[in-house]
């Protein structure tokens, strides 16, 4: 069958065979407000929000054809979806629909490296019905994309990140790190104490039951904008943003305390030995995840069930370079 050459100037057909060559789910979604943006020039205001603790939060927006990201930003009294907080509660039977000077789409199926049951709110005066249809199509397909990326990118286990989509969480926080920003992300490398002993002596079945209560724990003690990961084995890495450093450590040691708490069949207790380490100008993801593997250490030399930060380690200068080499990808 001979393509229509026709087709290939088609803006829509063009942004969907840019988009599916994407393979990072957060770039996926920057792509889509971009394409609608970019199709539908009327539309001058795109934005990316959803719901953390019954709080709107917005981690996108395209305004006047420029992306900008948010990274987990809460309404503020000047923003102009502020009056409509309490009008755009999480609802997951929405439907597409007008509210007030904004059409709204929920993306309840999105998979991204942010929160799922988001909304794209869009606001103009001049778009068709049908072209609305074909934004609500194309939001579909999109949608579709990433399901077949959450696939590649997700431990089957667990149902956590994979170390794959690791690397590329790690570089966006370092290329987020601005003044506006805050700067303030932190990397934590988890292992589970003598785990090793647990498979040893009641299997490898056991075992898994054990990685996927921890992952389950893993993500009550955390925040929905956090980046939780299985790196491998029983090590798991978590990605923080938007905190100070009291508030990494709190969260830290609440999911430290939760497994030590937890009552596991067969088992006296399960711990956990955390290291931790602020993105700063690491420039990669193997310095990085390296800065945290060497805390991870220190926790574990130290008598294990702790958390450990790298800082500690450069205050008291007592780097073992042995211990710092990481096989990353």
């Amino acid at each position: 069958m001979l393509r229509d050459p026709g087709m290939a100037n088609d803006p829509l057909l063009a942004a969907l065979e840019a988009i599916t060559a994407l393979r990072s789910l957060e770039t996926v979604e920057a792509a889509l407000l971009k394409t609608i943006g970019e199709i539908y020039p009327q539309i001058d205001r795109l934005h990316l929000l959803t719901w953390h603790d019954g709080e709107l939060i917005e981690y996108g927006a395209l305004l006047d054809g420029q992306f900008a990201e948010h990274n987990g930003s809460p309404l503020h009294a000047e923003h102009p979806l502020y009056s409509l907080r309490h009008t755009l509660h999480y609802d997951p039977e929405r439907k597409p629909g007008v509210y007030g000077e904004y059409y709204l789409y929920p993306l309840s199926r999105l998979d991204t490296l942010t929160p799922t049951h988001a909304l794209l709110a869009l606001r103009t005066t001049r778009l068709s019905g049908q072209a609305r249809k074909v934004i609500g199509s194309l939001i579909r397909i999109v949608e579709n994309f990433t399901e077949l990326l959450r696939e590649k990118n997700r431990d089957r286990l667990t149902g956590l990140f994979n170390r794959h989509q690791l690397e590329e969480g790690i570089h966006q926080l370092l290329n987020r790190r601005t003044p506006h920003t805050g700067g303030q992300y932190w990397l934590a490398m988890m292992d589970i104490d003598h785990f090793k002993q647990i498979n040893d002596t009641l299997g490898h079945l056991f075992g898994d039951e054990v990685l996927l209560t921890v992952s389950q724990l893993m993500q009550g003690a955390f925040r929905n904008q956090d980046q939780l990961f299985r790196y491998g084995g029983e090590e798991f890495v978590v990605l923080l943003g938007g905190v100070d450093e009291d508030g990494a450590l709190g969260a830290l040691e609440r999911f430290r305390s939760d497994v030590e708490r937890y009552r596991f069949p067969q088992l006296d207790s399960v711990t956990l030995s955390i290291g931790y380490c602020q993105l700063l100008n690491q420039g990669s993801a193997a310095t990085a995840l390296g800065e945290a593997d060497q805390a991870l250490y220190q926790a574990k030399h130290r008598g294990r069930n702790q958390v450990f930060a790298y800082h500690q380690i450069c205050a008291t200068q007592t780097i073992n370079p042995e211990t710092g080499s990481i096989d990353l990808f």
